[in-house]
């Protein structure tokens, strides 16, 4: 931080920061750049291609294969101590390669999330990518703005912040531009903002003093890396990888006492079980779900899908429940000037001059850029009267929009007076003004309420977005005193006018509310528009208004628990809601059990984006929405995010196929292995063979993330489903248990006189149990008859490789390394013979398992009541919760809070129970 310049005024701040009103020019700007390097705060280490090698090998099953090795060698089984050193470099070598695709395929992505800064540069104020900004920079911020670096205020109007990030304190933060004698620390600075905070409300420009890692924010920063919590989907896996890890340990001690109690070679026994513990894990899992969802993520983004949060592919194939504004989605957000008149239904120039007068825009090359509303004020005017209608106004105070007064006032000076002009939601304005301006007199506006009020209320019929403009005219002696206006100010206003917009439907709305009816995904509208506007655009697009009528945010104010959670249920359309109302519905949905996404790019869409299971937002939001998105969008459409949904269901699809592969073929194979060591006079399978197994069936599995995913599959959310997994383990484990029975038994009656037994029924048990797998693969991918459903390329290309490498270790010299021997034609057939009849057996009972899984739950009328239970106990949840702040507020007595509270907790165990039942049924 430069010298004290907390303590400086701001034209001395210019001064020492080298830097003028004017900006600085670009030359310097580019010489600062080569100085102070990019602004951008990297939280987490790249790794380097060898570290990222290395950190193959941390793993615990490697760890095992390593010991593995030593004892080999120790045992002086050097051939066995290469191969099992070899398997685990391959198998690292692989992880390497895709996890390296993988990563340039994310940093790709990055490129697509910018936040641009409004600077001023020799003298113009210009939209710079926030990683250019130097040190002397003036930058202007306004509501929504994420803070770019650490910045000295040097002029700012009603501005506060939101310093979370940095200080933990969600409570607004107020700021100043004056000096400050005091040497404070650093996040007390009331004329400094820190990159990483963002604008709650007003306006300012300020001087960058620190960029990148020299900022507060870059200081801390690895502080703010740590501490990230796992979602929904990270926590399923560690759970069922656990689950797994338990069977494996209990096999492995199983199997290493057996064979040791049958007085087998110790050495022998341990590796052997060792090899069969790594031989039952998926080991590949974490690194298969990452690879998936990082490819999953770049097929996203050539649908114009950017994912910031790899795990939000799941949530977003899982989604039910989409929330979302009709700003841009429904409509095509560009919205024009339909007319401007009076009260008395008199077109009125001075109407729209005042509405634009009361803009906060930006001028760049000769046209005004801003929100929606206000850039189509300015250019209409810009257009039609001329900018100098605009330019005659002095501007002296900006009194900004905020959603809670759903209007914005500015105070200037024209032709020697001062007049303080206000625009708005018509019924925020009219409620602060006394009276109406009709043919050159003023009004008492109590006697015209309701023709106001039938006014907008046609044009909004119609699908037209309104608002009301007035005015005041201020004491000279106020605006010359210099004195703050803030809202309180916004009363006694004299009525001008309205002012009338359109914003039409997008022509592909229409198509892409029947994909989503299509994918099971209920669409609901929440927007802070005007009920009939909001109304009228549902029905031009085909959306039923469900319920009847749509929901207020008045409504929801006076909402108990109970009725928001069966609201949000019943009905599809919320309007003139407040940002803290789209948070309760939200929440309310997910506590009925909903995957709920939303779409936002406003300010006010920031805290909904937050607890949304998925939170979407777009390229062109304020920054706070795109800080607080899991995903976003290169356009502004449903149809985008009804092409997500897909990609994420295909995601998820592929890798809930590798789990339930894995499970069905290692498991079968491995559980067997394991009972016929006790009863065969040899270990069934060497070390070096499991290990040679599992790497050789693993291949194809690791093609499942390009496998493609049937359309059937596509036309619903699904979940992660522990239950489901491991009957699918236990199912089809013990079909693949019969079948390697089956081929011991048939082994041991072929073999069982050939002087060269355990080879032969080693190279045989090999071959079948990698053929298996692979049936077992090309079986369940699909819950459909393995022939109406066609695999990707690549799994077919790296299975036919696999097949003719196993056939040409068992048929070559290599075979001998690993201690097989060529079988017999006769005996092949045999194993081909089994083969098939696992197949058809696979083929004949996937379909009945499949449908009960899917089809043959609770009949819907449990269904529903377990649904409403859901919600009756978020309603009782959150009454519980309501009753506490009022206990500690002092708002009730003790003895009425126990009394409530023991009420409501009766009700909240019955429910439980209840739900229990029906988990049974």
């Amino acid at each position: 931080m430069q010298r004290n310049v907390w303590e400086l005024p701001p034209e001395e701040v210019l001064s020492e920061l080298k830097t003028t009103p004017r900006g600085i020019s670009k030359e310097e700007a580019d010489k600062r750049l080569r100085e102070f390097g990019l602004n951008e705060v990297i939280t987490g280490k790249k790794l380097s291609s060898l570290l990222l090698f290395i950190s193959q090998f941390r793993s615990p099953l490697v760890y095992i294969l390593i010991i593995a090795t030593f004892i080999a060698a120790l045992a002086g089984e050097l051939t066995d101590a290469i191969i099992i050193l070899f398997i685990v470099i391959a198998n690292s070598t692989i992880g390497f390669v895709l996890e390296r695709r993988s990563g340039k395929a994310l940093e790709k992505l990055r490129k697509y999330v910018r936040y641009n800064v409004k600077v001023i540069r020799d003298g113009k104020k210009i939209m710079v990518d926030s990683t250019q900004l130097v040190p002397g920079d003036l930058v202007e911020l306004t509501v929504g703005d994420i803070v770019p670096a650490d910045i000295r205020l040097i002029s700012c109007e009603n501005l506060t912040t939101n310093e979370s990030a940095l200080t933990g304190e969600s409570l607004p933060v107020e700021k100043t531009y004056e000096p400050i004698k005091a040497k404070p620390i650093p996040q007390e600075l009331s004329n400094f903002v820190f990159m990483g905070t963002s604008i709650i409300s007003g306006v300012a420009t300020g001087v960058v003093v620190s960029t990148g890692k020299q900022t507060f924010f870059g200081r801390a920063a690895k502080y703010l890396a740590e501490g990230v919590g796992e979602t929904e989907f990270s926590k399923s896996v560690s759970r069922f990888s656990r689950f797994l890890v338990e069977i494996v340990a209990v096999m492995t001690i199983f199997v290493f006492a057996t064979n040791t109690l049958l007085e087998r070679p110790l050495i022998d026994s341990l590796l052997f079980a060792l090899a069969l513990a790594v031989g039952i894990t998926p080991e590949a899992l974490p690194f298969v779900i990452t690879v998936s969802l990082s490819m999953g993520s770049l097929k996203m983004a050539r649908k114009k899908v950017i994912v910031k949060r790899l795990d939000s592919i799941e949530d977003i194939g899982n989604m039910d429940v989409l929330c979302t504004d009709k700003t841009g989605t429904l409509t095509e957000n560009v919205v024009t000037v339909e007319s401007y008149f009076t009260v008395d239904n008199k077109p009125s120039e001075t109407v729209v001059e005042f509405a634009a007068v009361a803009c906060d825009v930006t001028i760049q090359r000769g046209k005004a850029v801003g929100n929606p509303i206000d850039s189509a004020v300015c250019n209409h005017v810009f257009k039609k009267l001329g900018q100098s209608r605009i330019t005659t106004y002095k501007r002296l105070q900006l009194i900004p929009f905020d959603f809670s007064r759903r209007r914005m006032s500015v105070v200037v000076e024209k032709d020697g007076k001062h007049l303080l002009v206000c625009k708005g939601a018509p019924e925020s304005v009219i409620a602060a003004c006394k009276d109406v301006h009709m043919s050159d007199l003023n009004e008492p506006i109590s006697s015209l309420e309701e023709s106001l009020k039938e006014i907008y209320t046609t044009w909004s019929r119609s699908g037209y977005r309104v608002i009301g403009v007035a005015v005041k005219e201020l004491p000279e002696e106020d605006v010359k005193s210099g004195r703050k206006f803030s809202p309180d100010d916004e009363k006694d206003l004299t009525f001008m006018g309205f002012v009338t917009f359109l914003d039409p439907p997008k022509k592909d709305a229409v198509k892409a509310i029947a994909t989503f009816k299509r994918l099971k995904i209920d669409l609901k509208i929440v927007s802070g528009d005007e009920p009939n506007v909001t109304a009228e655009i549902c029905r031009s697009v085909g959306i039923p208004i469900e319920g009847g009528r749509v929901i207020t945010g008045s409504e929801l104010e006076g909402m108990g628990a109970e009725q928001l959670s069966e609201a949000v249920e019943k009905h599809n359309v919320f309007a003139r809601v407040t940002p803290e109302q789209k948070v309760e519905i939200i929440k309310a949905l997910r506590e009925n059990g909903h995957v709920v996404g939303f779409l936002g790019d406003g300010v006010n869409d920031a805290p909904a984006l937050r607890v949304s299971d998925v939170g979407i937002s777009v390229d062109t939001a304020v920054d706070v929405a795109k800080d607080a998105a899991d995903i976003i969008l290169l356009q502004k459409r449903l149809g985008v995010i009804a092409k997500g949904v897909i990609e994420g269901r295909k995601t998820f699809g592929n890798t809930i196929k590798y789990i339930l592969n894995t499970l069905s073929a290692n498991f079968g194979n491995m559980l067997t292995v394991a009972f016929a060591s006790v009863f065969l006079p040899f270990i069934p399978l060497l070390p070096t063979q499991v290990l040679l197994l599992n790497l050789l069936s693993d291949a194809p599995l690791l093609m499942i993330s390009t496998d493609n995913v049937d359309k059937e599959y596509l036309k619903s959310p699904k979940r992660w489903n522990i239950r489901f997994l491991s009957e699918a383990m236990i199912f089809f484990g013990l079909i693949s248990t019969m079948f390697d029975l089956l081929t011991m038994q048939a082994l041991r009656i072929l073999l069982q006189q050939d002087p060269n037994f355990d080879i032969l029924f080693r190279t045989g048990w090999f071959l079948e149990s990698v053929f298996s797998e692979m049936f077992v693969t090309f079986s369940i991918r699909t819950h459909l008859p393995f022939y109406r459903s066609k695999p990707s390329g690549w799994l077919i290309g790296v299975t036919e490789i696999i097949l003719l490498l196993v056939l040409s270790i068992v048929y070559s010299p290599i075979g001998e390394t690993f201690k097989f021997t060529a079988p017999s034609p006769y005996l092949l057939m045999i194993i081909v013979l089994i083969l098939l009849s696992y197949f058809v057996l696979l083929e004949l009972v996937k379909k009945p398992f499949f449908r009960r899984q899917r089809f043959g739950g609770p009949p819907p009328e449990v269904l529903r009541e377990a649904k409403r239970l859901r919600g009756k106990r978020g309603a009782i949840m959150r009454k519980l919760k309501r009753l506490q702040q009022l206990r500690e507020s002092g708002e009730i007595t003790e003895e009425a809070y126990l009394t409530l509270s023991s009420e409501l907790e009766e009700d909240l165990m019955g429910i439980e129970e209840r739900l229990k039942e029906l988990l049974q049924t």
